[in-house]
């Protein structure tokens, strides 16, 4: 049985889902993203380090809490320069950029990484097209 909040999500507005839509999204990808780590520590598909240190641990939580702060205060900046759509956009071609620097820094061109590029590219350009009109309708009559 669904929590009273979760069933009067929206009387307003019954047809508003995006809320629960989103919550049970986010909690379904955190119970995959669980149960994908524990398989793979579990059967020793992913390497682990032999030593992790807290010295370790803080600066990796230093360095994700100053990226994530300053990706956030760029993207709003951003949203409010050259709206949603664009700052979209850009963020989503970044892989592009970031094969493109590691190529000019001296890594090596990886067809994974090609192909994974490739796969949000064309996602992004499907997502950005404006949708058809799936039918025609015939233009009003006045029938009195």
């Amino acid at each position: 049985m669904l929590p009273k909040w979760f069933n009067d999500w929206n009387r307003e507005n019954p047809t508003d889902i995006y809320g629960p839509a989103i919550l049970v999204g986010a909690l379904g990808g955190a119970v995959f993203v669980a149960i994908l780590l524990t398989g793979s520590l579990l059967f020793n598909l992913v390497p682990w380090p032999a030593e992790i240190t807290s010295v370790q641990i803080g600066h990796l939580a230093m360095y994700a809490v100053a990226a994530m702060a300053l990706s956030q205060i760029l993207f709003i900046a951003s949203v409010g320069r050259i709206g949603i759509a664009l700052t979209a956009f850009h963020i989503n071609i970044a892989p592009f950029f970031v094969m493109i620097i590691m190529v000019w820094l001296g890594s090596d061109w990886n067809l994974n990484a090609v192909l994974g590029a490739t796969i949000v590219a064309v996602g992004v350009i499907w997502s950005q097209r404006t949708p058809r009109a799936r039918f025609k309708t015939a233009p009003p009559t006045d029938a009195g």
